[in-house]
């Protein structure tokens, strides 16, 4: 069985081979309005060969401002650094993303990011809500 994924904007064929990952959401309030944000992350990814793992590391870190009750808006930049065996690699993006509270249990959200070297992505540009049921 294979099938092919995305890991940090490369794609990867697995053979029933596993990975494991751990994240880690920290949010602190500077403000009524303003929060940090930062999720440091962890992985044991799958190497290109499928011979093995190594590991993939980094940490998103941005603010988010909350400039109406209803709008947050929230810069952020994230760098990844992926280890494999095969042709390491890191990731460095900048995004901005707006988040719309139409009620407590309905999010609309937009999101751009540019990637900021060679590694990344040129540019990504998101859309989505979620609902709480």
């Amino acid at each position: 069985m294979s099938s092919t994924t995305t890991m940090h904007g490369r794609p990867r064929r697995s053979a029933m081979d596993w990975g494991a990952g751990v994240l880690l959401p920290v949010t602190y309030s500077l403000s009524d309005a303003v929060q940090f944000e930062a999720t440091p992350e962890l992985d044991a990814a799958v190497d290109t060969d499928r011979r093995g793992r190594h590991a993939a590391y980094g940490s998103a870190a941005g603010i988010g401002w909350k400039i109406a009750e209803p709008v947050t808006l929230t810069g952020e930049v994230q760098v990844l650094r992926d280890d494999d065996p095969q042709g390491a690699s890191t990731q460095a993006l900048a995004a901005l993303s707006v988040a719309y509270s139409a009620s407590d249990d309905l999010q609309f959200d937009l999101f751009g990011a540019g990637g900021l070297n060679r590694d990344t992505p040129d540019v990504e540009i998101a859309a989505g809500f979620a609902r709480r049921f």
